[in-house]
C-alpha cells in the first residue's frame, strides 16, 4: 500500500500579494460560482516559486464587523489548505500558474462542512475547465 501524504500547509509563497497581480485576475481571469464561493482564476506562466497563489475576501458591505470577516477568512483558508492538492498536481503536471481570488458572497455565516462542500465543487469544475483550456 502505497500512499502518497500532502503538507496541508498555505505558506507565504502561495498567497496572492500586490494590488497588480489581484486586480489582473479580476480583469483578464475567468469566475466560477457555486453559493457561496465564488472564484476569480486566471492561469499564468510557471515563473516563480509556487505554481498555486490564492487569496481570500469577504465583503466589508454585509459583514461590517471585522471579527465576522476574519472568522469566514480563516474559515476560508483552511478549507482551501486541505483541498488544494489536486489543483496543485494539475498545475504542476501542465506546467503552468493560476492565480486564484476566492471570494465569499454569502449573506450569512455557513458552517464549515457546507462551505468545504462548496468550495471542492468549484474547485472541481476549475480543474475541468483548465483541462479543457489547455487541451
Amino acid at each position: 500500500m502505497n500512499r502518497i501524504f500532502h503538507r496541508n500547509t498555505l505558506g507565504k509563497k502561495e498567497i496572492l500579494r500586490g494590488k497588480k497581480a489581484g486586480s489582473q485576475v479580476f480583469l483578464h481571469g475567468e469566475k466560477i460560482f457555486h453559493y457561496p464561493v465564488l472564484i476569480y482564476y486566471r492561469t499564468t506562466s510557471y515563473k516563480r516559486p509556487s505554481p498555486l497563489r490564492v487569496a481570500f475576501s469577504v465583503s466589508k458591505k454585509r459583514y461590517k464587523r471585522a471579527v465576522d470577516r476574519n472568522q469566514i477568512k480563516r474559515m476560508m483558508r483552511e478549507s482551501y489548505r486541505r483541498l488544494k492538492h489536486p489543483l496543485l498536481q494539475l498545475a504542476e503536471k501542465k506546467q503552468i500558474g493560476i492565480d486564484l481570488m476566492i471570494i465569499y458572497v454569502g449573506k450569512s455565516k455557513v458552517a464549515f462542512d457546507e462551505f468545504s462542500d462548496s468550495l471542492l465543487l468549484s474547485l472541481k469544475q476549475l480543474e475541468k475547465s483548465i483541462e479543457k483550456q489547455l487541451s
